[in-house]
Parts: structure tokens; sequence; C-alpha cells
């Protein structure tokens, strides 16, 4: 079983390119090409989110064909996913057996009704918690613990990273990314509705 452990690259170059699926904003008057960048750089590693909708990742892939290229899928790992999510799905239940007894009293200003609602709003409070940090900070660390499992299997000294990620992850992915010592370039990508192209524009760089 795999055990997220994540200790920052010291011998060698790692530049990872982020780029953002966004889905509303204007196209920057000095907009990238998607194509230049894969001419001005050879990606040793070309990633998606695992959870990144399935017509986006479609769409990706399909274009990443035409230069021969794969694009792995990184996540958590099922394993770890189904032990994460095991103690979410028990409180789950939990709220709504409680809600179920809670909606048949017809006093609802009892002591009992009342401790049955402090209960529920207790756990509604802790899943919602539980469920940010498995999306927003547990989920980054095991995708960025995927490029360091690369990093460390190459014998390159200078190694480049392509991820294409959600508006959700970048921030945290990001701040990984800087913290093991890697060169963050972020992008965000559009896809114009008049223009088969993808563009990107400068998002925020190291």
């Amino acid at each position: 079983m795999d055990v997220l452990d994540l200790e920052p690259i010291n011998e060698k170059k790692v530049f990872l390119f982020l780029l953002v699926k966004e889905k509303t904003g204007i196209f920057n008057t000095e907009a990238i090409n998607l194509l230049d960048l894969f001419r001005e750089n050879k990606f040793d590693l070309i990633t998606s989110d695992l959870d990144t909708e399935n017509k986006f990742n479609m769409k990706i892939t399909k274009y990443l064909d035409n230069f021969e290229m794969h694009v792995f899928k990184v996540g958590i790992p099922e394993n770890a996913n189904g032990y994460l999510k095991e103690e979410l799905d028990r409180k789950k239940c939990l709220m709504k057996e409680l809600a179920d007894v809670y909606e048949i009293l017809e006093d609802k200003k009892s002591f009992k009704a009342q401790n049955i609602k402090v209960w529920i709003d207790l756990l509604k409070d802790d899943i919602e918690k539980e469920e940010y940090e498995l999306d927003f900070k547990i989920r980054p660390q095991w995708i960025m613990k995927k490029f360091l499992d690369f990093i460390r299997k190459t014998d390159q000294a200078v190694i480049k990273l392509l991820h294409f990620t959600s508006e959700g992850l970048f921030d945290e992915l990001k701040n990984l990314g800087k913290e093991m010592n890697m060169t963050v370039y972020a992008f965000e990508i559009m896809e114009p509705e008049i223009s088969k192209k993808w563009v990107l524009y400068p998002k925020c760089m190291k």
C-alpha cells in the first residue's frame, strides 16, 4: 500500500507546468497557443486529475494523440480513497438516520428533538470539513506524490512535467510544487466557441 510521503527534490531541477481548465472568463490578448507550448518544451510526463470531467479529459487525450503523447490520470489510489471515504459514508448514514427520526417527531422543541438536531448539525459540519480536506488537501498531495515517484525513478537531471488540473486544485498544487523545490509555471486554458484552438494565458509564475 502506498504511503503519502512528500520529500522535497534537491538533486534535480524540476519544472512543473500547470494548465487550469477554466469554465468562464475572457481571453488574454497575449494568449499563448497550446501548440506553441509543445513546440517549445519536451515534457517527460503529462498527467491530468483523475476526477477531471470526462469530456475535458477526452478532448485533451485526443489533442495529445496528434503528438503521439499519452496523458496519465493521477489522484488518490483506490485503496486509500476507499479507506478515507468509509468514515465519511458512515457519518452520512448516521446523519440520515437521525434526520429521519427528527422528521417524524411531532414536538420539534422537545429535549429529544433538540438533542437530535444538534447531533445532526455537528455531523453535517464534520462531513463538510472532511470532504473539503479530502478533495482540496489530500487529493493534491497524492497527485504531487505521483510526480515525486516519477522524478525519483528517472536518471534525468532536468525534468519537465505537464499537468491538466481544475481551478479548485490549482492553488494547492502550485504551493506543493514550490514546497518540493519545483519551478512552477501556470496557465489558464480556454476553449473559444468560434475556434477549435486551445489557448493559454499566464495565470501566475514562480
